[in-house]
């Protein structure tokens, strides 16, 4: 089985000045474009069962921003089965688009894989 995983990717559409961490996100590159990359470079190197979207997919998103995210994750893997794990800056706003946030197991080929928050 091959799984793709790809991690905190604290995406989220406006970041506000309310503190320095804020101020930082801000300043930095939208992680859409880091996003698209490591995808079009996972492209590259053959087929994978399953992706996992694990720890703060969006920093404290809405709910369009969770749905941004999996647009673009499902534009490049549209087949596979997407399993996602909440971080510490993912909100209420990720159960919307991705489900519970409580623990989670998935079926895949004759293998089980749990999600633990």
């Amino acid at each position: 089985m091959r799984i793709l995983q790809l991690s905190d990717i604290h995406y989220r559409t406006h970041y506000t000045n309310d503190n320095a961490y804020e101020r930082l996100l801000a300043k930095l590159e939208s992680p859409l474009k880091h996003l698209e990359l490591c995808l079009q470079d996972a492209l590259q190197h053959g087929e994978y069962d399953c992706l996992c979207l694990t720890g703060d997919i969006c920093d404290n998103g809405s709910v369009d921003d969770y749905q941004t995210v999996e647009s673009i994750v499902k534009k490049y893997f549209p087949e596979i089965p997407i399993i996602t794990i909440p971080g510490n800056h993912d909100n209420e706003n990720y159960q919307q688009v991705f489900g519970s946030k409580s623990h989670t197991t998935y079926q895949l080929q004759n293998y089980t894989i749990l999600a633990l928050k």
